[in-house]
């Protein structure tokens, strides 16, 4: 599993490798030897590479602040499905943008409750994926008009289809 974490400003990439019931992470492709113990409901100890570190930690309006040994930083943090609609959704800030909506990944369409000329508003559903026994919603970043259709139900979908557009 990826994870896309911004630490005061600058961007990193954190992957969880799992080997033969180990796992192990990168950091931006670099290995390296982390453990954390929570010792309060927002107190740890951080241990990466024998160095070990007090934290707290406080989340706030989706970005989280953490003090280490009490220098404070502010991070976010997404994992790929999060990174991924975040791009492929675009805002609707933009008056009369058509906006392709595609599959986040290959699966088959069990549920399109939206027509061509569909008035939708945000967080309505548009889709529903499912993928690897999973069920996906994909739902509107934004108020708008379904344009067109480009898909059916039962339809098996690749990822990045474009399955609707949106204006």
């Amino acid at each position: 599993m990826r994870y896309f974490t911004t630490i005061n400003g600058k961007e990193y990439l954190a992957q969880l490798e799992l080997q033969s019931g180990t796992a192990r992470w990168l950091l931006n492709g670099k290995p390296v030897s982390a453990e954390m113990e929570s010792i309060d409901e927002d107190y740890y100890l951080l241990k990466i590479d024998g160095h070990i570190y007090k934290l707290f930690l406080k989340k706030d309006t989706g970005e989280y602040e953490v003090y280490v040994d009490g220098d404070k930083f502010t991070f976010s943090l997404e994992d790929e499905k999060e990174r991924f609609m975040k791009e492929w959704i675009k805002d609707d800030n933009q008056a009369k943008t058509i906006r392709k909506i595609q599959a986040p990944m290959p699966g088959l369409i069990i549920e399109l409750p939206v027509n061509e000329g569909q008035e939708i508003k945000k967080g309505d559903t548009l889709a529903i994926i499912e993928a690897m026994k999973m069920e996906n919603e994909i739902k509107a970043a934004a108020d708008g008009t379904i344009k067109d259709v480009l898909v059916k139900e039962k339809e098996s979908v690749d990822k990045n289809a474009v399955l609707l557009t949106i204006e």
